[in-house]
């Protein structure tokens, strides 16, 4: 099992990525599409 994480300025950009690059792929088995809206920390550290 893998994890990505994609960063967009809207969810129909996002779903595009996941329809037409991710879900085609024949060595995809299963996709599950979740929406992040807020992070309870930072993501990235600045430091």
């Amino acid at each position: 099992m893998s994890t990505l994480l994609f960063v967009g300025e809207d969810i129909a950009s996002l779903e595009a990525i996941v329809d037409g690059h991710i879900r085609p792929d024949k060595d995809v088995q299963s996709v599950n599409f979740d929406i992040i809206v807020s992070s309870i920390k930072d993501f990235v550290n600045a430091n």
